[in-house]
């Protein structure tokens, strides 16, 4: 059993949280963490996320939004590069109008 979620995937969800709230939405400002016994930040209780038991990485990511989707979201795959063992990533109803330049996505598809 893992001791909670990888640093390098909580400072992604982070950078994520940011991406996505400044776009005007409140879709993650709810993202804060409980600590573990070492005083660390565990994401994997964090809403919309779900990690493996057994090595911790998150393995889903739950982006829907059902209110207001403010004035859109430019998707950056590169985002999720983070994400080595991401199996599910729910975007519907995120009101995607664009793309940025991804850097290194070709590693995620």
């Amino acid at each position: 059993m893992a001791n909670g979620c990888w640093e390098e995937e909580r400072s992604a969800l982070l950078d994520l949280q940011a991406n996505i709230i400044s776009s005007n939405s409140e879709l993650l400002v709810d993202w804060a963490g409980y600590n573990n016994s070492n005083g660390f930040t565990d994401c994997c209780f964090w809403k919309r996320v779900k990690c493996s038991l057994e090595t911790g990485r998150v393995i889903k990511l739950n982006l829907k939004t059902s209110f207001g989707t403010g004035d859109g979201w430019r998707f950056n795959a590169s985002l999720f590069l983070p994400f080595k063992s991401l199996q599910v990533l729910v975007l519907s109803s995120r009101n995607i109008i664009g793309w940025t330049k991804n850097e290194g996505i070709y590693g995620v598809l």
